[in-house]
């Protein structure tokens, strides 16, 4: 999950681990938890809040530059305008009829009646 800190520590955990290192210092504001790391065999409740922070503002501040088909303005837009359809079909608000009403492949396949509606009297 996290990766490096703003001070260099090049530490990786999972996100599970995380969090139960967050249960214990709220439990336990004194206590110290084993790191595994050589340099620093175990961490306090500050030390361990102080790497979080540093590794936190690492990725708020990694300025992400991955592109691709989902990240796309377009695609995101069809997304939210997929999801307002699915979300009124099954909440018999509306319906519209005709086929090939969602935008995106993604929601098609997931629902397929949702994409092509008939018309019910």
């Amino acid at each position: 999950m996290f990766t490096e800190s703003r001070g260099g520590d090049h530490y990786a955990t999972s996100a599970a681990n995380v969090i139960t290192a967050v249960r214990y210092f709220k439990a336990n504001p004194g206590g110290r938890i084993a790191t595994g790391m050589w340099t620093q065999p175990s961490w306090g409740g500050r030390q361990f809040w102080e790497w979080f922070d540093g590794c936190l503002a690492v990725k708020i501040n990694r300025r992400d530059t991955r592109q691709g088909r989902r990240l796309s303005t377009d695609y995101q837009l069809a997304q939210r305008l997929d999801a307002r359809m699915v979300n009124e079909y099954h909440g018999q608000r509306r319906r519209q009829c005709g086929t090939g009403l969602l935008r995106t492949p993604e929601l098609r396949r997931r629902f397929p009646e949702v994409n092509c509606q008939r018309w019910e009297e």
